[in-house]
């Protein structure tokens, strides 16, 4: 005579999954009321510098103002000045951002290389009513140039074209 056996939880499982099942049907569910795990989630808190960036705050922080302001009253550097608070002539608007930004010289966010573009806090020299903008900013150049680097180390150090043919 072969006897078949079941293991302790199949077992538990075939008279507890049923007793679920009928508790779950009998359990009314009310659409009407509102989801409260909605109205209870957290807004982004802008202001905080050492928060993670959110996409909310773009445009509540005015981003596309700030910067069209940022480049139209930031003045080149000329000869007769020391170039502290100026961008450099023939400098990426990116590394004298970051220069600006952050009162540190040494990034350089238009070379794909790991490490070439910190992210740094912003100077603590700056304006508190800018440092909340040059923050995002800093932040949000770090990001784009970090996504280059990880899409070419992902492609390998020699990105080059298909070259294949289709006969």
């Amino acid at each position: 005579m072969v006897v078949a056996t079941m293991p302790l939880y199949s077992a538990l499982l075939l008279v507890a999954f049923p007793a679920y099942l009928s508790s779950v049907a009998a359990s009314p569910v009310d659409f009407a009321s509102p989801l409260t795990t909605l109205e209870d989630r957290q807004i982004a808190n802008c202001s905080d510098l050492y928060a993670t960036p959110s996409a909310s705050c773009w445009d509540q922080l005015k981003i596309p103002d700030y910067l069209t302001g940022w480049k139209a009253n930031t003045p080149i550097r000329t000869s007769t000045d020391d170039g502290s608070n100026c961008c450099k002539p023939n400098e990426a608007w990116s590394t004298c951002f970051l220069r600006l930004a952050t009162g540190k010289t040494g990034s350089d966010c238009t070379t794909i290389a790991v490490g070439s573009c910190s992210n740094s806090h912003v100077a603590t020299s700056l304006s508190p009513d800018i440092v909340v903008q040059a923050n995002y900013v800093v932040s949000t150049v770090v990001n784009i140039q970090n996504i280059f680097v990880g899409y070419f180390q992902g492609n390998g150090p020699e990105i080059a074209p298909n070259t294949r043919t289709c006969n």
